[in-house]
């Protein structure tokens, strides 16, 4: 209703009074107040002229008292089931048996009867801006609510008991959950997945303020869904928790191109040894016939890889610094020293691949993990050089510990994603 037109005489009112004398004083009062008015003498017909009129009822004037039949305030409440319309009461009685009877009716004003011209048209038009208020406040709380319900984000609201009172409809189809399911019926445990059980999961989201928190909601499917997790925490004047309101974002597009991106990574990582390690090996096989030692040794020194040679036991009889750098001692406290004392948990794969190398196998390899008090779990690969003096053979060794990362990083977003 636009505000400009209250304050103009272009109001369709409808007054409800069974006593006709009343009704005409009324009735004459209104048109010299600028108002088209219209009468009835009973709710039924109230109720019928609301339904079925075709001109626009701005207000009613009903009075409580109607005689027989329903009274006005059954006839107002069945008005409010129809529309709304701003519906303003008169009665003879201003006893306080006769306002508690409008308590529980949803009603723009009170006015006695037999009220002066001026009484009566300040309270028509109060009660106009009232309802229009009202009824733009309606229209703001409506599209607050759609904004809420189907915005691009999961919201929930989480009571300090960790229930989940309120949630949009984005956050349930993201879930796969119908809305009786969660609220009040499901904890913020029910609806979050976590390792380290749900103490864990309290004390993150109903004590403390989350920002962008990466955690695993649970569907209805029992998958998992990865998401952007954040939280405010609304407290009341005395410092005391009142409700928590919570936000999440679907991530599984990201996860899967981080996933794509780390595969390709990986990929190129590994194509990137295998050309190091064949551009190595094209070197020594080129210069094969005619390697002399001193040539072979400058091979040794200076190449960027990784060289050790080792005896059938595992003895280490040389490495170059590059070796050494990987293995991150000393070069001359390595000479002589078995690798077995650097293998925690791979002697055995170790024994298979120099029985090999000894036993005359080509394109030999093997991956390792150093382990020991000097070294923490560093990953290596091991592959025979078709060069030998008798009882020794040379090796190339690669730090292969990014590589592994980057394999074990692959495996758990390919188990995220699935």
């Amino acid at each position: 209703m636009d505000k400009n037109l209250i304050d103009k005489p272009l109001f369709n009112i409808l007054i409800v009074e069974d006593q006709y004398i009343i009704a005409n004083v009324e009735i004459r009062e209104l048109h010299v107040a600028g108002y088209n008015v219209m009468h009835v003498n009973c709710g039924e017909l109230a109720v019928e002229m609301v339904a079925k009129s075709e001109i626009p009822i701005h207000l009613i004037l009903m009075d409580i008292d109607l005689g027989e039949g329903i009274d006005g305030i059954e006839t107002a409440e069945k008005i409010n089931q129809l529309c709304e319309i701003p519906i303003v009461f008169l009665s003879s009685h201003t006893e306080q048996s006769v306002l508690e009877k409008t308590e529980n009716t949803t009603a723009y004003g009170f006015v006695p009867k037999n009220s002066s011209q001026i009484v009566m048209d300040n309270a028509i038009k109060m009660a106009l801006r009232l309802f229009n208020s009202n009824r733009e406040l309606k229209i703001q709380k409506d599209l607050y609510e759609d904004l809420y319900q189907n915005a691009p984000c999961g919201y929930h609201s989480i009571s300090t008991d960790g229930y989940v009172t309120r949630i949009n409809e984005t956050a349930l189809s993201m879930l796969g959950y119908e809305r009786e399911d969660v609220i009040s019926k499901m904890k913020i445990t029910d609806l979050i997945s976590s390792p380290d059980g749900d103490e864990h999961i309290n004390d993150c989201i109903l004590k403390i303020k989350q920002t962008n928190l990466e955690l695993f909601y649970k569907k209805k499917d029992d998958s998992l869904l990865p998401v952007i997790f954040n939280s405010e925490i609304l407290s009341d004047t005395k410092g005391q928790t009142k409700i928590i309101k919570a936000i999440f974002s679907d991530i599984s597009k990201q996860i899967i191109t981080d996933y794509e991106l780390r595969k390709t990574n990986y990929e190129l990582v590994v194509h990137q040894i295998e050309l190091e390690l064949q551009n190595e090996e094209l070197k020594l096989h080129s210069e094969n016939d005619r390697l002399t030692p001193e040539k072979f040794a400058i091979i040794f020194e200076e190449s960027p890889l990784g060289y050790i040679s080792l005896d059938p036991s595992g003895k280490i009889l040389d490495l170059n610094n590059s070796c050494a750098s990987i293995f991150q001692i000393d070069r001359s406290l390595l000479t002589g020293r078995n690798m077995h004392s650097f293998l925690a948990e791979f002697k055995n794969p170790f024994d298979t691949f120099l029985n090999q190398v000894f036993q005359g196998s080509f394109n030999v390899s093997c991956d390792l993990r150093l382990n020991n008090e000097h070294i923490n779990f560093k990953d290596i690969n091991l592959r025979k050089i078709n060069v030998s003096e008798n009882d020794r053979c040379f090796l190339l060794i690669f730090n292969i510990s990014d590589l592994k990362q980057h394999q074990s990083h692959l495996k758990l977003f390919h188990t995220e994603i699935m």
